[in-house]
């Protein structure tokens, strides 16, 4: 589960807040990664079940949308999450994510959003991982 904030300063503030409210509820929770921008939480609960929680900071691009029950991020905004996050990890997810986002924005238009959220995003780096 990925949490994310354009607070700088509130992730790891956070990240101890949540490990100490899992243990309050009987789960076994803690930190294996902790930065001022990123947190990794280990949790389990009584069968040995677990989930990572990973909580980051990221700059926000765009005003949230406002739906019925409350803000959520600007469709740009989680095209450009996506593009990067392909970039960067290249899953099997990712690439559904795209296959997806590719139905409402072109390639082009990926690129440029994720070069807008990060400078340093290089097209031609990007081809040459996935072999075009």
């Amino acid at each position: 589960m990925d949490l994310f904030t354009p607070v700088p300063g509130e992730v790891p503030v956070v990240a101890a807040a949540l490990v100490r409210e899992l243990r309050r509820l009987g789960y076994d929770a803690h930190g294996i990664r902790s930065s001022d921008t990123f947190a990794r939480v280990e949790v389990r609960d009584d069968q040995q079940r677990g989930v990572l929680v990973e909580l980051g900071q990221d700059s926000r691009m765009r005003a949230p949308v406002t739906l019925a029950f409350g803000p959520v991020l600007h469709p740009d905004e989680v095209a450009a999450s996506k593009t990067l996050a392909l970039f960067s990890r290249a899953l099997a997810r990712d690439l559904v994510d795209i296959d997806v986002l590719l139905q409402r924005y072109g390639r082009d238009e990926l690129l440029a959003l994720a070069t807008e959220k990060d400078p340093g995003f290089v097209r031609d780096v990007f081809a040459a991982a996935l072999g075009v």
